[in-house]
């Protein structure tokens, strides 16, 4: 997934360096609840260590989702069949959150490893598309494959979680048992913040829901996700800052694309990914909570 060009680019760019990343920090096995950990956390519990994916993000307090409560709650108000449904998608959330940080992570590593092993030395990348460098450029080239093939699995693994979490939310609030209660194919994000701002019991849950996908790198991410599922995949490109605006001279990048008659600029891969990530689990966290007070409220 190269873009056969390197670029430069007029924007300025930021810098952020991934810490190594080594085993997943050991937590309680015998109690859920799902954290945010900056950027990208995975499914945690208290009193788990904080290791934040990037040197320059600092963690950030914020109370976690406690799974455990939440499938007690909907047991006893639902059932132990919708429990198992409510946990199966709430597992998924936190599938596809790893899912996202795992491809992250190895895109970061794979572009250290390559600059390390093959550019410590060049002023451009340039200088690898020349006669007696055809060691390098097969290098890049692998890289590049690489590279691309986990970014587009990190994007659309993101892309994925707000319509899982609206499945999550289906089931642990019961819409599926009411006698209004949608096709299964029909159940999205959308429709699920409309069945739940017609209960009374859950219509605290509908706003927040809608907002999930309406941050400002939304419309960005989706358009890349989905034109790689429907169209074509939007490749990742290496691009060089030759205007000094940028910390870092070198990144990779989303390619420039067109979907719908809208152009979307290219964008580096950690922009792309690092605010949405951090916007999206913050919201699905807060309307964790917010589901259980509403499921406290429901079975007392």
């Amino acid at each position: 997934m190269w873009s056969g060009r390197c670029t430069s680019s007029l924007r300025a760019g930021c810098s952020l360096t991934p810490r190594s990343s080594g085993a997943p920090t050991a937590c309680h096995a015998g109690h859920q609840a799902l954290g945010l950990r900056p950027i990208l956390r995975l499914l945690s519990s208290a009193p788990c260590r904080r290791r934040p994916l990037s040197s320059n993000v600092r963690p950030q307090k914020m109370n976690p989702w406690d799974l455990n409560e939440t499938y007690l709650l909907v047991k006893r108000l639902f059932g132990r069949d919708q429990e198992v449904l409510a946990r199966e998608s709430a597992r998924s959330v936190t599938d596809r959150q790893a899912s996202s940080s795992y491809h992250f992570v190895e895109t970061m590593r794979l572009s250290k490893v390559f600059e390390r092993n093959h550019l410590v030395g060049t002023q451009t990348i340039l200088e690898l598309h020349v006669e007696g460098a055809e060691k390098k450029q097969r290098a890049f080239q692998a890289y590049m494959v690489k590279a691309g093939a986990h970014s587009l699995d990190a994007v659309q693994s993101l892309h994925a979680i707000p319509d899982i979490f609206a499945h999550a939310l289906y089931f642990a609030s019961g819409q599926n048992l009411r006698s209004n209660a949608l096709d299964e194919s029909k159940v999205s994000l959308p429709s699920v913040a409309i069945c739940l701002k017609r209960d009374p019991r859950f219509k605290t849950l509908s706003s927040p829901l809608q907002s999930i996908q309406s941050g400002r790198g939304w419309s960005h991410l989706a358009a890349v996700s989905n034109m790689g599922k429907h169209r074509s995949v939007v490749r990742a490109s290496y691009n060089e800052d030759w205007t000094g605006k940028r910390t870092k001279v070198r990144e990779l990048q989303v390619s420039d694309f067109k979907r719908n008659g809208k152009h979307y600029p290219a964008v580096g891969l950690r922009d792309l990914l690092e605010p949405e990530y951090e916007r999206i689990m913050r919201t699905v966290i807060s309307i964790g909570n917010e589901l259980n007070t509403c499921l406290r409220a429901a079975a007392a």
